[in-house]
C-alpha cells in the first residue's frame, strides 16, 4: 500500500507544547495550498505507480483549510496518483472548527476519517495547554460529526499534564469512551526545547510530573481502553477491532509513503527525504521544481534501525530471525543477553518467530529499541 501525508503549516494560535513546524501567520493559505499541488504535479512518478490507499491531512491544523481546498488536493492527487477502493482520507481537525457548515462541506470532499485534537476534557487543563476549545466543545462537535455521517473518528488525549492526577486522568478518558469513537490516541507530554512549556521547564516555573506519575497514567490508560474493547495495537494507539489507522499503520509497517507541503517526511523502502521546514523557502523551491528538500539514502543498518523503532512499537512486533539476519557478530551476543533480560523482567514475549513488547515493555520502548540499534 502506499499512503500520502499532506502537512498543512498553519495555526491559529501556538500551543504550548508543540514542536511541529507551523505559522500563525495564514494570509498566504491559498498560494500555500497551490504550492502543494505543484509539488504534487512534479513528484508523480516518486510512488512508483502504486496508487493511493490511504490520504492523511496533518498539521499545522487542516482544518482551517476551506473544504473547496482539501477537495482540490484530493482531486489532483486521485488524477496523479490513482486511489484503491475504500480508501482511508483523514483530516486532522480542532473541535472550534468542526461547525455543522463546516462538516457538511466537508463531507463532500471524500474525507472519511476525522482525527480531532481533544487534548484533554478539563477546561483548565486545555488553558494550560493553550488549546482554543472548551471541554463541551470537543464533546459537542464529536457528537456532531457523528450526527452528520462521520462515523470513523479517533481522537487525542495527552496524559502527564501539569497538576494532573489519576482522577483527573481517568476523568478525560472516560469522557473519551463515553463518546463512543472507534479509535482513541493517548500521548505523554514531552517537554521539548523551544515550546513554551521548554522555556517554562528550564526556569522551573511549572510542576511537571516525574516519570513514576506518567508511568501510573499510562498503566491505567492501558486499562481503562481495555476493559473498553479497545485493542492496544500500538504503544500509543487503541481502536475498537478493525478500526486501527490504517494510514498511520502504513509507516510502522514500512510501506512507502510521500510527503507533501513544508517539513513533510517522503520514503520510498531504499531512500528518505524531507522538504525543507520553512514556508516561504518551500514555495520558492516548489516554484522553480528544486532547492525544497534533502535526500538521503539508507544503509542496511538505516533499514535495521527504522524497522525496530517501527515495528517494535506495534501489537504484532517485529521478526526475531529478520533481526538476527541483521546481528553481527559483535553485537549479536550482546543482543542475546538482553533480550533474555528482558524476557525475564517481562517486557518481551516471544511467540513463534514474532517478538512483542508487553504492556510493561511500551513503557520503556525508547530505551529497548535503542538498545538493538546498530
Amino acid at each position: 500500500m502506499a499512503g500520502l501525508y499532506i502537512h498543512i503549516p498553519f495555526c491559529r494560535r501556538a500551543c504550548h507544547y508543540c514542536d511541529f513546524h507551523f505559522s500563525t501567520q495564514s494570509g498566504y493559505v491559498a498560494d500555500m495550498v497551490g504550492s502543494m499541488i505543484r509539488e504534487l504535479q512534479l513528484r508523480k512518478d516518486y510512488l512508483g505507480g502504486e496508487p493511493l490507499s490511504t490520504l492523511y491531512f496533518g498539521g499545522g491544523t487542516p482544518s482551517l483549510l476551506h473544504p473547496d481546498d482539501v477537495r482540490r488536493m484530493i482531486e489532483w492527487a486521485v488524477q496523479l496518483f490513482g486511489i484503491k477502493v475504500d480508501p482511508e482520507i483523514t483530516l486532522e481537525a480542532n473541535p472550534e472548527d468542526l461547525t455543522q457548515v463546516y462538516l457538511n462541506e466537508l463531507r463532500l470532499t471524500g474525507v472519511n476519517r476525522l482525527s480531532v485534537g481533544v487534548q484533554s476534557f478539563l477546561d483548565d487543563e486545555l488553558r494550560a495547554l493553550n488549546r482554543g476549545h472548551s471541554s463541551s466543545q470537543a464533546a459537542d462537535s464529536i457528537k456532531r460529526a457523528q450526527d452528520m455521517g462521520f462515523e470513523n473518528i479517533t481522537l487525542d488525549l495527552m496524559y502527564a499534564l501539569p497538576n494532573s492526577d489519576e482522577s483527573r486522568w481517568r476523568y478525560s478518558m472516560n469522557r473519551a469512551i463515553s463518546l463512543q469513537v472507534p479509535h482513541i490516541s493517548a500521548y505523554c507530554l514531552t517537554i521539548e526545547p523551544g515550546t513554551y512549556f521548554g522555556h517554562l521547564a528550564k526556569r522551573a516555573k511549572v510542576n511537571f510530573p516525574e516519570d513514576p506519575v506518567a508511568a501510573a497514567q499510562y498503566t491505567m490508560l492501558c486499562e481503562c481502553m481495555r476493559e473498553a474493547g479497545y485493542e492496544h495495537y500500538e504503544v500509543s494507539n487503541f481502536s475498537l477491532p478493525g478500526k486501527s489507522s490504517r494510514h498511520n499503520s502504513g509507516y510502522w509497517r514500512g510501506s512507502a509513503y510521500m510527503g507533501i507541503g513544508p517539513s513533510a517526511h517522503s520514503y520510498d523502502g531504499t531512500s528518505r527525504q524531507w522538504n525543507v521546514a520553512n514556508n516561504h523557502t518551500y514555495m520558492k523551491g516548489v516554484a522553480v521544481g528544486r532547492g525544497y528538500f534533502e535526500r538521503e539514502e539508507l544503509t542496511p543498518e538505516d533499514r535495521h534501525n527504522e524497522y525496530l523503532i517501527t515495528g517494535l512499537r506495534t501489537a504484532q512486533g517485529i521478526s526475531l530471525q529478520r533481526l538476527w539476519e541483521m546481528a553481527s557478530p559483535d553485537v549479536s551476543g550482546k543482543w542475546s543477553v538482553a533480550l533474555d533480560e528482558w524476557m525475564q523482567q517481562g517486557l518481551l514475549h516471544a511467540n513463534g518467530d514474532a517478538l512483542t513488547l508487553s504492556e510493561a515493555g511500551m513503557l520503556v520502548a525508547d530505551r529497548l529499541i535503542t538498545r538493538l540499534m546498530i
